[in-house]
């Protein structure tokens, strides 16, 4: 398993910057946004000269099962650039949102689902990459409205049975399940022929604000670097190891700035090296 963090324009587009951080912090791996074609040979240069892989490529979208017919060919050409890249440049994965039309019920969406992601699981596998999901369910406003489908086990089940392509995985970020009284580790065992990528950030649970608020208001929870909140990480990492999870460990923070980044490595570099002796 290979440590590092998700770029999100830390350095503002900087490759050569960015690669330079990463071995000074120890990354051994990078998830970065969709580059521009021509930035391709200076992150081979980068890549090949440090040793530093890509671990995915981010072509997040909100929209492909949307009212939107436009919105979502826009997004769908934005998906089948980043397969072409992540191909071009080494990344086996490409991280998205499957989205969300809250005017259709969840059989619906699982069907809009099947007919935006079977063809781009054809091209994902056909270019030895994996569309992976997300499970932050992304809720926004009052009522709330879920914007990404892909955020609970039932919902993954319902997307693996309407695309039953090997090239349809699961970004298990652990900051979202706990707040949503979702069990991390049995999600990593139940699924770990379908985890291809892991974002790791913290969750710090403010227990009388959740009894005011309740789980339908974002207010009594928030996301911070690994070791600050209540993640069991050690749990985590030891779940991974018995599930054969050969993938990237992804730091994914709010903010994602050089000293969030620092912190967050060395804390789950320590503990790697601790759940290794």
């Amino acid at each position: 398993m290979k440590l590092g963090f998700r770029d999100l324009r830390l350095f503002n587009g900087d490759w050569a910057a960015l690669f330079r951080f990463a071995a000074q912090v120890g990354a051994g791996s990078l998830q970065i946004d969709l580059p521009r074609e021509s930035d391709r040979d200076c992150l081979r240069e980068l890549i090949a000269r440090t040793g530093i892989k890509l671990s995915s490529i981010t072509a997040m979208s909100t929209r492909l099962l949307g009212p939107d017919p436009e919105a979502a060919r826009q997004d769908r050409g934005r998906v089948e650039r980043a397969i072409v890249a992540a191909a071009a440049l080494g990344a086996p994965c490409v991280s998205q949102f499957a989205g969300h039309d809250p005017a259709r019920t969840f059989d619906e969406n699982s069907a809009v689902f099947r007919e935006v992601f079977t063809p781009l699981a054809e091209k994902a596998e056909a270019a030895g990459v994996t569309l992976v999901f997300e499970n932050c369910p992304l809720i926004d406003g009052q009522p709330p409205v879920v914007r990404n489908l892909a955020y609970c086990p039932a919902a993954w089940d319902a997307m693996f049975a309407a695309v039953p392509s090997p090239a349809v995985a699961l970004e298990l970020d652990t900051a979202h399940l706990p707040w949503l009284g979702i069990d991390i580790v049995r999600c990593i065992h139940d699924y770990a022929g379908r985890i291809r990528h892991v974002h790791l950030k913290d969750c710090i649970i403010d227990s009388d604000a959740q009894q005011h608020y309740g789980r339908l208001d974002g207010r009594f929870y928030s996301y911070a670097v690994p070791g600050e909140g209540g993640v069991d990480f050690a749990a985590v990492v030891s779940a991974l190891r018995e599930a054969h999870y050969e993938g990237a460990l992804t730091l994914d923070l709010r903010p994602t700035t050089e000293d969030t980044v620092r912190k967050g490595m060395a804390f789950m570099q320590a503990l790697l090296r601790k759940v290794s002796e």
